[in-house]
């Protein structure tokens, strides 16, 4: 592991997860960091095997591929709004569930304000 925490101008899409929380430690809320590690740590004791950015077939790139056939996206207003946008997801949820995958769409804002 390096001993530099990557800053913003070094994007990357693909880290670790040790430079991910590092990386959020340091930009993101006191609370943020230490949710994302017990959420790692949790899905870890499971035994769910959980690969960010993967691509499964047909599909294109997901944000969270677990076990091999449940698909979860985290979607922003900004990148996923609009009718373009909108359209491109459903297919590409189609796409999923004609794979044989599971799949579910969050919005940005239902994970990080905890909406319930």
């Amino acid at each position: 592991m390096d001993d530099q925490v990557p800053t913003n101008t070094q994007k990357q899409w693909r880290v670790s997860v040790i430079d991910a929380l590092l990386q959020l430690g340091r930009d993101g809320s006191r609370d943020s960091p230490i949710a994302s590690a017990d959420s790692a740590i949790q899905l870890r004791r499971a035994g769910y095997r959980a690969r960010s950015q993967d691509h499964p077939p047909g599909i294109g790139t997901v944000d969270l591929l677990v076990d091999d056939w449940l698909i979860i996206e985290l979607d922003s207003r900004n990148d996923h709004g609009g009718a373009d946008n909108q359209l491109r997801d459903r297919v590409r949820d189609g796409n999923a569930v004609i794979g044989s995958y599971g799949h579910e769409r969050f919005l940005w804002e239902q994970v990080r304000e905890s909406m319930g």
